[in-house]
């Protein structure tokens, strides 16, 4: 990017700094002349300048100019002096004869195959008349004429294709001329060279080239003057080469020539070959997979027949563990069935001898503790060759069971159940269970009998060792009334927990403030470590 100082639309002098790597690092100014639309200048070695003047206004300083690129030819050529044709158009004399920049931008350029000699040209010895004429001077006299009788100027050279030499030997083409053409090369050949020419006699050695294989060239290839292209071992596939030339007016033959080359691949790099080398592996590959199916089927034959065996053995062995599994399970069952009918006829029996002929409270009293043995029966597990009873699961279940006997309680009822998950021997366990739901029966009935708000019941279970049952039972009801005691129990809920805890081998306490039992066991045989089930 280039700037000017603009002072009452004089030009000053131009400063630049610059913006990008395609223009020119330090160009030295030292021509301008202006159009209808462009502030024109002239570098001694970097080609035209223009600022656009539509891009700048009346109070700006400062003014945007940019290089000149609409030819190659002449980007990098001295400018020394520059005039106004016809419209836009602007002619200059640069360091190769008079060039005509017109207003699209082309170029062409006039030398010494027109008579005109581009060294003596001065730096702002120019001149156009009253009538349009135009004169450019120098050191052996000056050029005079009108931008109106000079034609379109010269066209661009025509490119031929003379040669293909393909390996060594030449290859007919049918028109040297022809805009594009087309060849096939074998996998064999490895050369490939390429003649062209634009035939121009005027000033052959000033005549450039440039071509490019599309395809294997990233960009164009400047040959200078010398007009051949060779490659080599080129990779199988399809290419476009191209080339063009510069004439010596300075205008390039942007149509050119096309060659469409065709580079076959070897036979053994066909997509036929590489089929039958697919078709060849899969072969073995099938081969390889039969035979080794068969002896896997050999080895899976023996190896079942060996399982088999070691099936029918171990089903032998099984069913002789199973039987005595299930001769084990069944002695367990016989004595929890006996002891849970025991407690039945003992929770039964206490039943009726406190009801005092009550049959409605007989049959209330009867079907709960029968449901409190069902519960149990509910939270029990097979572990080893015993019953044994999760606390935590029979707690829950009996919270539970308040829905149906107290629904309407059940809704105010706030039930904690901190019982442990440590499995205990479920015959030692019932007298446990039958006590947590004489007491948890006894708030129902009892104590929240009086209360209109929330009710709040927790049952504590734990183990301080592997001998030891802590039981805490505490609600925030009207509590155990005064004179009330296990010991001399009034009602059959308080006796038949009164025995259980004797059949448990442990004893229960009543808080002083009678909201809290404490009960403490002590649990007989020998305990092994059980893991706790989920």
């Amino acid at each position: 990017m280039r700037t000017l100082n603009l002072i009452d639309n004089k030009l000053v002098r131009v400063t630049y700094s610059n913006a990008s790597s395609e223009m020119a690092e330090n160009p030295i100014i030292w021509t301008a002349n202006e159009t209808d639309n462009f502030v024109w200048f002239g570098s001694m070695h970097d080609g035209l300048f223009k600022h656009e003047k539509s891009r700048h206004e009346s109070t700006d300083l400062r003014a945007i100019v940019s290089q000149d690129f609409s030819e190659i030819s002449y980007a990098e050529k001295a400018i020394y002096s520059i005039e106004n044709g016809v419209g836009e158009e602007i002619w200059f004399s640069t360091n190769q004869g008079i060039a005509r920049r017109t207003s699209i931008g082309k170029v062409v350029q006039y030398g010494e195959e027109n008579g005109i000699d581009g060294i003596g040209f001065e730096l702002n010895s120019s001149f156009q008349d009253a009538y349009g004429y135009l004169y450019f001077g120098g050191v052996n006299g000056f050029y005079k004429f009108h931008p109106q009788d000079i034609g379109e100027g010269p066209s661009p050279a025509t490119i031929f294709l003379n040669d293909i030499v393909i390996g060594g030997r030449k290859i007919h083409t049918d028109r040297h001329d022809a805009p594009s053409q087309s060849i096939t090369l074998g996998h064999k050949d490895r050369f490939l060279n390429l003649e062209f020419s634009t035939r121009d006699l005027t000033n052959p050695g000033s005549t450039r080239y440039r071509h490019k294989l599309e395809g294997f060239d990233d960009d164009w290839v400047d040959v200078g003057n010398r007009g051949s292209a060779t490659y080599t071992n080129l990779p199988a596939g399809d290419y476009v080469f191209r080339a063009q030339a510069l004439n010596a007016s300075g205008i390039w033959n942007l149509s050119g020539i096309s060659l469409d080359i065709e580079v076959k691949p070897a036979p053994w790099r066909t997509w036929w070959a590489y089929t039958l080398y697919a078709l060849f592996l899969l072969g073995i590959a099938y081969l390889f997979l039969r035979i080794y199916r068969e002896q896997m089927l050999k080895k899976q034959a023996l190896e079942q027949a060996r399982e088999m065996q070691r099936v029918a053995d171990h089903f032998a062995d099984e069913l002789l563990d199973q039987m005595d599994i299930q001769r084990v399970l069944t002695d367990s069952i016989h004595r929890y069935n006996k002891e849970l009918l025991a407690w039945a006829n003992i929770c039964i029996q206490r039943s009726a001898e406190y009801a005092q002929g009550d049959m409605g409270a007989l049959r209330s009293g009867t079907d709960y503790r029968l449901q409190v043995l069902d519960l149990v029966q509910d939270a029990l597990y097979y572990r080893g060759e015993e019953l044994y009873l999760d606390p935590s699961a029979f707690v829950g279940r009996l919270f539970g069971s308040a829905a149906s006997r107290y629904p309407d309680l059940n809704q105010r009822l706030i039930a904690v159940n901190d019982a442990t998950s440590e499995l205990l021997p479920a015959t030692q366990a019932i007298p446990l269970a039958i006590i947590i739901g004489e007491l948890f029966e006894n708030s129902m009935s009892h104590g929240f009998s009086h209360s209109a708000g929330a009710c709040c019941v927790r049952v504590v279970v734990s183990m301080p060792s592997i001998r030891e049952v802590y039981l805490e039972y505490q609600d925030d009801g009207a509590g155990i009334p005064e004179g009330l005691s296990f010991e001399a129990a009034e009602f059959a809920g308080f006796s038949i927990a009164a025995e259980a805890a004797k059949a448990a081998n442990g004893k229960l306490e009543i808080s002083p403030d009678r909201q809290t039992v404490h009960g403490y066991f002590a649990l007989s045989g020998e305990m092994g470590d059980l893991n706790q089930l989920p």
